[in-house]
């Protein structure tokens, strides 16, 4: 019995290895992989750059699927409740793309800089894959 489970656990690493290497997708979603999830965020950071203090700001942001299946988004947590994103409501099929409005509100007074992370939860994975947004406030004379 243990050699049966030995055999079993080197052809499955061997198998995993050899598919890791020809770019194979060997994950499988709901086993909550602690691996990053298959989504790249374009741009990686946000800048929205000086801003009229007090202000709602927006940009979009876009999501792109990396792995060979549907990957479904299932919530967008922030750091601070001035910084929001969509949370796209269908799946995103395989090398496709989302498109996701990032909204962060300025500090009421000038000169403060916000930087944020925003958290995109996918199914099947634990980590989430993060984005950063940044705003410096200003006088709206100054924005």
């Amino acid at each position: 019995m243990i050699l049966t489970l030995g055999a079993a656990f080197v052809a499955f690493s061997v198998t995993s290895a050899v598919a890791r290497r020809a770019g194979q997708d060997m994950s499988t979603p709901g086993l909550g992989l602690t691996s990053p999830a298959p989504l790249r965020v374009e741009p990686e950071r946000v800048d929205l750059g000086l801003v009229a203090a007090g202000s709602m700001n927006r940009q979009t942001i876009t999501l792109r699927n990396t792995s060979r299946r549907p990957i479904r988004i299932t919530s967008v947590s922030s750091t601070c409740t001035c910084t929001a994103a969509d949370v796209p409501s269908e799946a995103i099929a395989p090398g496709a793309t989302a498109e996701v409005a990032v909204r962060m509100r300025a500090h009421r007074k000038a000169g403060r800089i916000n930087e944020r992370t925003l958290s995109f939860f996918v199914e099947g994975w634990k980590e989430p894959v993060r984005v950063v947004v940044r705003c410096e406030s200003a006088k709206a004379s100054d924005a």
